[in-house]
Order: structure tokens, then C-alpha cells, then sequence
């Protein structure tokens, strides 16, 4: 059976493979009962908006060291509970704040959650040279942890979106090798990537029920399957499904041997163009702000004089009251105020008011969340 918008399991749903079995359905109101127990003291649990398809169609991102060989075959699975409590076991704000990085593959507590982010700009912080994939996933429901638990979440900038249950392969969409670089001339570790290749789940299939309501018809899905365009080349790749459920594991094998096409990434394009910019009140001067970058720049307006001042530089680092923020990872818009050198800046839901020349800049007010 396809899980509709307004199923109370839609929310798990992506736990489990689509269309779900009758008897699958009992383990989606597994996850549910252990959420309302062990959630109980804290905030309502708050789900990716489900109307109209839209929580299939918005991207989140996972980093892993795990392979597409591995990830494209099995999904993504919670850790283990072990030892842990199903108090800790089932328990969001425990999750965010203390479960271990999305990166960490083997950190030392288990949980039921799965942790995804939706912005594509965000890296984790790892502290040796290795190799990460980032996987593009479209996917049913999903925790929005930020909006849940609000205050109480101490990574807001992360963006994180929280899959109770894991992550079923095929809602996996592609893989992308990068190369970490950790150096001690910088901040932060450069993410290369590796090989300029991009892997594609070939059983990637979101809503195989789609129809022709909602933003998930057919075409879009084919859209998602088949784009061909851009630079970098694709690998198209089948592998044996195997899921979580024995039972499923002998599923027929459909491999096919791989096709390079030409890729690009669905929706928001190839690399990043500038996001927005504010100028400072009493100068030729602005800052731009491309993903998790700014610089500075004087514009001379009527000149050829135009320069860069500072940058390109992290926002982190640019404007650093803002380094533990939501806005570290990407401001979406910005405009400045009617007061000398301030400005409110914007990402998702949340908003900030700035005064960024004063004693070195700083928050004035929040960042807080809009409210109708």
C-alpha cells in the first residue's frame, strides 16, 4: 500500500520500501509508540510538511565514509541500540545533541534516528584525511529537528532532518566521492571532489505510486532519473537490493553493467551563484554571499574601480558572531535595516537582525524563528 499525505505513519514512512506491505506497517507503529513514549516531556515532534509531496521532493544530504557499493544496497540503518536505553534509544533532543555526528559511522550509543541535513552547503568537521561520500536523498517525512525542539537544539545550523528507522535505498538518488583534506594552515577541511564522478542509485524511486496529483507525477520522478546535463560524468549503477527484512533479501538480481552519462544536480543547478548582498549605509561597499562563503567588495558604481576588499572567505570567518549560527552554513536573503549598517538575514524559517560594522559586528536580535 502507498503511505498518503495524511497517514500518521508518513512521517516514519521512509523506513521501510514503497509500496509497504500490510504487515510492514506494524513496525512504523513501532517506531511511532517508542517516539510518544520517550518524547513525552519534550516538544511535539514536528515532521517535514507531507501536502502535496513536498516532503518527497526537497532534497537532504548524508555524509558517510560507507561506499555506494554498500549505502545503494542496503540503505541507510539506525545503529544498533546494544546497551543504550530505549529512553535514550527513542529520544530526539538526546539524538541531536549528544548521538554523534552524521558522519560518525560507529560512535559508541546506539539510535533509531538517521541523520540528514538540508543544506548542501554543510561539511562535517573531521579530523583526519579521508574519503566521504555525500548522498542526495529525496525521501517520505523525516523529523524537522530544528522547528521541534527549537531552544533546545544545540546545532541549529546543521539543519538537521532526522529519519526514524533508517533510510530505504530507494529513495537514494546519487553519491559523490569527496577528498578530505585536513590541513593546519586552515580553519576548516577542504572537501575536493574526488575524481569527478557522481554515482547514481538505479533503483532510485521515490514514489513508485505516484499519479498525476501532487508534485511527485511521473514526470517528475523521470526528470530526477534522467538528467543529462552539465560537466561532471555519472555512473549508473544497479546493485541487489537488500533490506532490513530477511525476507526481502531474495529479491531478484537486475544488474546491469555501467553507463557514463552526463549529469547535473536536479533542481538548484551546478555549483553556487551569489545568494544575496547588502550594502553597508554610508559606503561603495557590500557584502556577497555565495553558500557558506562572503566577501567584501567596494562596487564603485560608475567606475571600473570596483575590488575585493576581503574574501573569498568563510562566513564563519567573514562575520564570525555569526560562526555558531544557522547563517554559518548560508544566508538565503538579506536586506539591511532602516538603522546605519544593519541588516536582517534569512535561512528557511529562521531570521537574524545584524549590525555588522560596530565594535566588529554583532547580533542584535535573534537568530528566531518567523511566526505567521
Amino acid at each position: 500500500m502507498a503511505l498518503p499525505p495524511n497517514s500518521p505513519f508518513r512521517g516514519v514512512a521512509a523506513a521501510i520500501p514503497q509500496p509497504a506491505p500490510e504487515e510492514d506497517i506494524d513496525e512504523l507503529k513501532e517506531y511511532i509508540t517508542g517516539l510518544t513514549l520517550y518524547n513525552s516531556q519534550g516538544p511535539s515532534i514536528l515532521y517535514r510538511d507531507p501536502n502535496n509531496d513536498q516532503d518527497i521532493v526537497e532534497a537532504v544530504y548524508r555524509w558517510d565514509e560507507r561506499p555506494y557499493q554498500e549505502i545503494f544496497r542496503t540503505g541507510f540503518r539506525p545503529r544498533d541500540r546494544n546497551s543504550t536505553s530505549f529512553e535514550d534509544y527513542y529520544n530526539l533532543e538526546w539524538h541531536v545533541n549528544g548521538g554523534g555526528a552524521p558522519a560518525d559511522t560507529s560512535p559508541a550509543d546506539g539510535s533509531v534516528f538517521v541523520s540528514t541535513t538540508r543544506s548542501a552547503s554543510w561539511r562535517p568537521r573531521v579530523t583526519t584525511d579521508t574519503i566521504l561520500y555525500r548522498y542526495e536523498i529525496f525521501a517520505l517525512g523525516g523529523i524537522d529537528t530544528v522547528l521541534t525542539l527549537r531552544e533546545h537544539n544545540d546545532y541549529p545550523n546543521q539543519q538537521e532532518i532526522a529519519f526514524v528507522g533508517g533510510i530505504s535505498p530507494q529513495y537514494i538518488r546519487t553519491a559523490r566521492p569527496y577528498a578530505v583534506v585536513v590541513s593546519p594552515e586552515s580553519q576548516f577541511p577542504i572537501y575536493v571532489p574526488y575524481d569527478d564522478r557522481i554515482y547514481r542509485n538505479g533503483r532510485f524511486n521515490p514514489n513508485p505510486t505516484s499519479s498525476n496529483e501532487g508534485q511527485t507525477t511521473q514526470e517528475f520522478m523521470n526528470r530526477l532519473r534522467n538528467v543529462r546535463c552539465g560537466e561532471n560524468m555519472i555512473n549508473l549503477v544497479f546493485t541487489r537490493q537488500q533490506h532490513r527484512i530477511e525476507k526481502r533479501e531474495t529479491e531478484k538480481d537486475t544488474t546491469t553493467p555501467l553507463v557514463e552519462e552526463k549529469y547535473v544536480e536536479p533542481i538548484c543547478g551546478v555549483g553556487h551563484y551569489i545568494e544575496c548582498a547588502f550594502n553597508f549605509s554610508n559606503s561603495e561597499e557590500a557584502y556577497l554571499f555565495i553558500a557558506d562563503q562572503c566577501l567584501q567588495i567596494n562596487y564603485a558604481p560608475g567606475t571600473t574601480n570596483d575590488k575585493i576588499i576581503k574574501g573569498p572567505m568563510s562566513i564563519g570567518d567573514g562575520l564570525p558572531y555569526l560562526k555558531d549560527t544557522i547563517f554559518a552554513n548560508g544566508i538565503d536573503a538579506a536586506f539591511t535595516s532602516s538603522r546605519e549598517n544593519e541588516a536582517y538575514l534569512f535561512r528557511n524559517n529562521i531570521y537574524a537582525l545584524i549590525n555588522f560594522v560596530e565594535d566588529g559586528g554583532r547580533i542584535i536580535q535573534g537568530p528566531k524563528r518567523i511566526h505567521r
